[in-house]
């Protein structure tokens, strides 16, 4: 998994940024997602990374799975380009050449089939030369970025030594864990699972869906018309539907309850008879509108046992890798104590499990945690948190660099729970470490294999980020801003909503006349919301620019800067197939960012393009010629780049 973690982010480096956003929030969950990607290559805990995980698929007793199709494997060439590339290829045959550099190496096309079949389902829209060569670029990347770093010393470096070793750490503990927990796992403790699984399961009402999916909602409705009009549902689904993911399905979603359909819409599709097409269309955010058919109305079941059965697997193995920790606590001989010197119990693992529900529910800290709180700050770097045995102690220093080297593992929690959080992961490391010595799982063919490639992709990985980090100059970035300011509305109007929802055109227009009449907005919320989501916000939508709102609704858009500020508008809105009674809080003029305020999002901004950049200035250094899987050369010059790849380079990391 985190040599598809890190084959993934190298992935998004290749895509391209134009501009800078001044809404910084848009940004924090891609900075979020690649520390994500960073903090795979350090030595995680993993058994405590467990806790957190067992719940979460042990909370779906019958292993049921999104309908969702983001998840399928990787696109194959069509009939043609498979043709054209050679199932040799394809099979593993490395003698078709797909890039040669300066020193006399090479990748061979075996190498990049190999490695987009690795890939998830989120590059599926690609179409495959694209892909082939997309990934050729990725792998050349991470084959020069190696090379330039074993050049530099990068690799002989002491803090990237110690990364290493943490990353192989990882590896082995994490091997060790699987190799054990193998033992343990057989046939009837997979079926007593099962069963514990699925002893409580209550039967719903389900219904089996298909799509055709189209831009606009006068499309679907135009097709709604020829359905029961008594035109072929699959010969409009074959000709017009957008969702090449269920071509070939005939548009089957899958199965659905109540509770998964959309909410504003669950009432017509529910009533909606067996082969019937679903009266008004359905609104899929930034796709377009779906056209539903109900093919089939059935009570729910568990999923047969041999569906289900690898993701059981993992559920015992996960159990397993905390039970070994408690078992290891035990036999260790340990003894944990607070800050004020009183013995900590040690919990056993449904205890810890309920640790972890209370983290994730934000359960405020006890009492009496509070007071040990404020005892910390009086602790001296020798105080002695914990005893393994009678000849080893853990100090309160070691801790405390320990949560400096991991911060993102302890982030959110309080001071407490950060202190003997961190004691318990320590701990579990150590005992890992000891228990992997003892084991011979670092002399495994496969284990080795996997630590070469993930000390490859994190060297290759982390010395191109540092090498573009140091290009992205005070200069460059003052530059970029300025770029961007220029090409604002410094005039531009933001308008601050709030919204009710309602079940129809004839409810809002009721509601509207009733607030028109002097009863309070609030009031008219509370009686005739029909979306828990804005009742709980207050109908807040927050200030919103023009841009912003005609995304949603053209029709919002226009009649929203049109109206004064406090005003309601005089008729409802649909917006993405709700019916909204819309109030004009405030107007204002948009505020533009500082360069202050801007400088680090643009940074993290720039550094993709800036890894780009490098990467063919490293390509020209070294002489790198690469072959599509057609075997015709392809044009790795910057400002051919694009056209080489593609335009739409998307990836999720």
């Amino acid at each position: 998994m985190m040599f598809h973690r890190l084959l993934l982010a190298s992935c998004a480096l290749l895509i391209f940024h134009t501009g800078c956003d001044d809404a910084e929030k848009k940004h924090q969950k891609k900075s979020a997602n690649k520390e994500s990607v960073s903090d795979a290559t350090t030595s995680e805990n993993v058994a405590e990374k467990k806790k957190e995980e067992i719940k979460a698929e042990e909370s779906n007793p019958v292993g049921e799975e999104s309908n969702s199709t983001d998840g399928e494997a990787a696109p194959k060439p069509n009939k043609a380009e498979e043709k054209a590339a050679g199932e040799k290829a394809g099979g593993g045959e490395a003698d078709k050449v797909a890039a040669t550099f300066a020193d006399g190496s090479s990748l061979s096309q075996a190498d990049v089939f190999k490695r987009i079949k690795m890939l998830p389902g989120s590059v599926q829209g690609l179409p495959f030369s694209q892909l082939y060569n997309l990934v050729l670029f990725v792998m050349i990347q991470e084959k020069l970025a190696c090379m330039m770093a074993k050049n530099s010393g990068f690799d002989k470096q002491e803090a990237t030594l110690k990364k290493l070793q943490d990353l192989r750490d990882n590896i082995l503990q994490q091997s060790y864990l699987d190799q054990e927990g193998k033992k343990k796992i057989t046939k009837d403790s997979i079926e007593a699972q099962y069963a514990s699984l699925t002893k409580d399961f209550k039967p719903e009402d389900e219904l089996g869906l298909k799509h055709i999916l189209v831009k606009t909602k006068e499309e679907a409705e135009g097709i709604i018309k020829k359905v029961n009009a008594g035109e072929s549902f699959k010969d409009l689904q074959q000709k017009l539907s957008l969702d090449r993911k269920t071509l070939e399905k005939e548009g089957f979603l899958g199965y659905f309850r109540k509770a998964q359909l959309p909410k504003e819409n669950e009432a017509d599709i529910m009533a909606t008879h067996e082969g019937q097409v679903v009266g008004s269309p359905i609104s899929t955010p930034k796709t377009g509108y779906s056209v539903l058919v109900v093919t089939e109305k059935r009570k729910s079941t568990p999923k047969p046992l041999k569906e289900v059965e690898d993701r059981i697997k993992s559920i015992l193995m996960k159990r397993f890798a905390l039970q070994k920790v408690d078992e290891l606590f035990k036999e260790y001989k340990v003894v944990m104590y607070d800050p004020s010197g009183a013995v900590i119990p040690h919990k056993e693992l449904e205890e810890r499990l309920e640790e972890v529900r209370r983290k994730k529910k934000g359960v405020a800290p006890e009492e009496n945690d509070i007071e040990k709180e404020k005892k910390l700050d009086k602790l001296t770097e020798n105080f002695v948190v914990a005893r393994i045995g009678e000849k080893r102690s853990v100090t309160f220093q070691q801790i405390s660099e320990f949560i400096k080297e991991n911060p993102s593992t302890f982030s959110g929690l309080p001071p407490y729970e950060i202190y003997t959080t961190a004691i318990d992961e320590y701990l579990n490391r150590y005992f890992l470490k000891e228990a992997v010595k003892m084991s011979d799982v670092a002399k495994k063919p496969e284990v080795k294999k996997k630590m070469k490639e993930s000390e490859f992709l994190w060297i290759s990985h982390e010395f191109l980020e540092q090498e573009a980090e140091t290009r992205i100059t005070a200069a460059r970035v003052k530059s970029e801003y300025e770029d961007f300011i220029s090409k604002q509305d410094k005039d531009e109007i933001e308008a601050r909503l709030k919204v009710i929802p309602v079940k129809s055109v004839e409810e809002g227009t009721k509601v509207i006349n009733e607030i028109k009449g002097g009863k309070n907005f609030d009031k008219a919320m509370e009686e005739y919301c029909s979306d828990q989501r804005f009742r709980d916000q207050n109908g807040e939508m927050g200030y919103l620019k023009k841009s912003q709102m005609t995304l949603l609704s053209s029709e919002l858009a226009e009649k929203v800067m049109k109206a004064p500020k406090a005003t309601i508008l005089l008729t409802p809105i649909e917006v993405n197939a709700q019916i909204l009674v819309v109030r004009v809080e405030d107007k204002r003029t948009v505020e533009l960012p500082t360069l202050q305020q801007s400088r680090e999002g643009i940074k993290r901004r720039l550094k993709p393009k800036v890894m780009v950049e490098v990467t063919v200035e490293w390509i020209q250094k070294n002489k790198v010629q690469a072959f599509g899987f057609n075997g015709v050369p392809l044009d790795l010059k910057e400002e051919n780049l694009e056209k080489t790849l593609g335009s739409q380079m998307r990836t999720q990391a």
